[in-house]
């Protein structure tokens, strides 16, 4: 069976292998409020704007919503908080879809258009901008992760 430490560097390697240099590319290191190696959790006004609108299960106010049961329990005064990362470039996001696709995000809201896909993908006022801020602290705590600021 393989201990706790192996399996850190287990990942560590794997995370290694698929391109966790891509933290650098997406946003600087971020200060941390939880003690080295604690835990942490990703949150503030720039994450929250990724939200749809009309009832939708991934709505505005669920960030909110969330950040009110953790004080509620008490878990703010044992989790580290960290603000959200600058939006990843479009270098990074391009590793992952393609660049047309990127520019159709982009472009998506001036265009008008009401869906991204088949239809669970609404298009919002700042789409881009927020999937581009979901990506880029996404990978800013992988990186903390990887690093082992946080665990």
């Amino acid at each position: 069976m393989d201990t706790p430490s192996d399996l850190r560097g287990a990942r560590r390697r794997w995370l290694a292998s698929v391109g966790v240099g891509l933290a650098a590319a997406a946003s600087p290191r971020a200060s941390f409020a939880a003690p080295r190696g604690g835990c942490a959790l990703i949150a503030g006004d720039a994450l929250a704007r990724y939200g749809f609108r009309d009832g939708h299960p991934l709505g505005m106010d669920r960030q909110g919503a969330f950040l009110d049961e953790m004080v509620r329990r008490g878990l703010d005064r044992t989790v580290g908080r960290i603000d959200p990362a600058p939006p990843a470039s479009r270098d990074v996001l391009e590793r992952f879809h393609t660049a047309a696709f990127v520019r159709f995000v982009e472009g998506a809201e001036a265009a008008g258009l009401e869906l991204l896909d088949d239809g669970n993908t609404p298009v919002f006022p700042g789409v881009h901008e927020a999937s581009a801020t979901v990506v880029g602290s996404a990978i800013a705590g992988l990186d903390a992760i990887v690093a082992g600021r946080c665990a």
